[in-house]
């Protein structure tokens, strides 16, 4: 999960967490949720990456990578993803500016 406070927009980077018996293009759904209610459901869809790698688990083979962007409304929200019932592991990557996570300054 992710906390941010918006306004603000997200882009998320997906990538599905192959093995070699996956071929082809995977079709999968990624659930979006915004303070515990399904916001969106993507229907991604990917194949193996020839460049990227996972250094520590060679069995493993990362897809592309797919991206999509959350529309974060005004205040402080939670989003949780849920890969739908599969059992695909993923990788996600936010980008989003500093200032809108929801970080508590030390001081």
């Amino acid at each position: 999960s992710v906390e941010v406070n918006g306004p603000t927009t997200i882009k998320v980077l997906v990538r599905l967490l192959m093995d070699p018996s996956m071929r082809g293009r995977i079709k999968f759904p990624l659930g979006v949720y915004e303070d515990g209610t399904l916001k969106n459901t993507y229907p991604l869809q990917t194949s193996a990456s020839n460049v990227t790698i996972v250094l520590d688990h060679p069995e493993v083979i990362p897809s592309k990578g797919e991206t999509f962007y959350i529309e974060v409304p005004h205040g402080r929200h939670r989003y949780n993803f849920d890969i739908n019932g599969n059992d695909y592991d993923v990788l996600l990557r936010f980008f989003l500016p500093e200032r809108d996570l929801d970080i508590e300054s030390p001081n």
